[in-house]
């Protein structure tokens, strides 16, 4: 399983199978709040025993761009969507 946070419609646990990406964890979660800052996702992983933080930015998935670090996901990951920022469009 991992678990989604923050800026999504219905945070929570979900089962994954291989090679599922964040965008993926996100459309289960269904998908980005109308508040998402899609350039500051975040992903907490623990590597041999500590916690890691990959940034993701999924900024240009809506307009069909390339979505940088759009990574596979890995039993246990918690992937964060925060707020935008007051002066993040």
């Amino acid at each position: 399983v991992i678990y989604t946070t923050g800026e999504v419609a219905k945070p929570g646990q979900y089962p994954i199978k291989d090679r599922t990406t964040v965008l993926q964890a996100i459309a289960q979660a269904g998908g980005f709040g109308p508040f998402a800052s899609k350039r500051r996702v975040h992903v907490y992983r623990t590597i041999n025993g500590r916690e890691a933080v990959i940034p993701v930015n999924l900024e240009g998935i809506e307009v069909g761009g390339h979505s940088a670090g759009n990574i596979a996901l890995r039993p246990g990951d918690v992937v964060v969507v925060p707020e935008r920022g007051l002066f993040e469009w």
